[in-house]
């Protein structure tokens, strides 16, 4: 019985305060897209909660959504690679006083946050994939990334390639720099995504 005692003592002793050093902060996005592209009519946010060696995005208080964790790099104590709403191999690059975050995705797509307050009744993160957290109101938090009336780029039809080049970059007769998308192959008007906020 007492060492069962000392046990249950020990896991107390040893977690309470890995708790307690957690904190969490609310990140606003600022806006998204490729180098040199972005998209600034944007809305929604994150809170990541910062614990020892990791962060995760969560809900307010600290409780992870399940999109996984992100491991801080050694040689870089901004920068935390792993497990996001974005899938396996996110990236979460801080700035050294934690008031700027940039997300790369897997799929080479640039989400810039800035640290801010929360808007009023907004308890969890604006990525997250079929869970069921809400506000108090018990509604759904879960706004778009773009602007909340989208539709498909009426220039590329949705596949985000440049419509002069046909996304290959240069002018296939002359061999020059395609000049509408410089060189890019990313459609102009859409910024590569496929879609067009109005």
């Amino acid at each position: 019985m007492k060492i069962r005692k000392s046990f249950i003592l020990l896991i107390a002793f040893t977690i309470i305060p890995i708790l307690v050093n957690a904190q969490t902060q609310y990140y606003k996005l600022q806006s998204y897209g490729k180098t040199g592209i972005e998209n600034r009519k944007v809305s929604g946010g994150q809170f990541i909660t910062f614990q020892a060696a990791i962060c995760m995005e969560t809900d307010i208080d600290g409780v992870s959504i399940g999109s996984g964790i992100l491991k801080r790099n050694l040689n870089n104590p901004n920068l935390y690679k792993g497990s996001a709403s974005w899938g396996n191999g996110t990236t979460f690059l801080f700035s050294s006083d934690k008031t700027t975050l940039k997300v790369t995705s897997p799929n080479g797509i640039i989400y810039r946050y800035i640290k801010s307050t929360p808007p009023s009744g907004v308890t969890t993160c604006s990525l997250i994939k079929g869970h069921t957290n809400s506000n108090s109101s018990g509604e759904m938090y879960i706004p778009m990334t773009t602007t909340p009336s989208t539709h498909s780029c009426g220039v590329c039809y949705g596949t985000g390639q440049c419509s002069t080049c046909n996304g290959c970059g240069y002018n296939r007769q002359t061999k020059y720099t395609c000049g509408a998308c410089s060189g890019s192959g990313r459609c102009a008007t859409c910024g590569g995504d496929g879609i067009f906020g109005n």
